[in-house]
């Protein structure tokens, strides 16, 4: 029986964007063991990792709160890092987030314009 992982394909999908800068964002646990950063600079030492834990998004998923402006609010305070350090890529490092894929797309799109 295989046994997949998701830090490999995960890094090595950002790595495969060309991005020069790639963010990760993931549990307390995740950001603080820093697998994405590791497996993300094997397959490219000279790409810069921004990585930021943003538990408080596990939160809002878990209690149903996704597509709501408390989700929104959520997320762009938890991704505000990005606003001063931009990212060509953004790493999901959690299951529960891409429930919250409106919301990044979002936040996302106003950084850009």
């Amino acid at each position: 029986m295989p046994v997949l992982g998701v830090i490999h394909p995960g890094a090595q999908a950002a790595v495969n964007t060309n991005a020069h800068t790639i963010g990760v964002i993931g549990t307390d646990s995740t950001i603080k063991d820093g697998a994405y950063e590791r497996e993300i600079h094997k397959i490219d030492p000279t790409i810069d990792v921004i990585s930021k834990a943003t538990q408080p998004l596990v939160s809002i998923v878990e209690h149903g709160l996704t597509n709501t402006p408390q989700a929104q609010q959520t997320v762009n305070e938890q991704l505000s890092i990005f606003d001063t350090h931009p990212v060509d890529a953004l790493i999901l490092g959690c299951t529960h987030f891409p429930f919250l894929r409106n919301q990044f797309k979002i936040k996302l799109e106003k950084r850009q314009n």
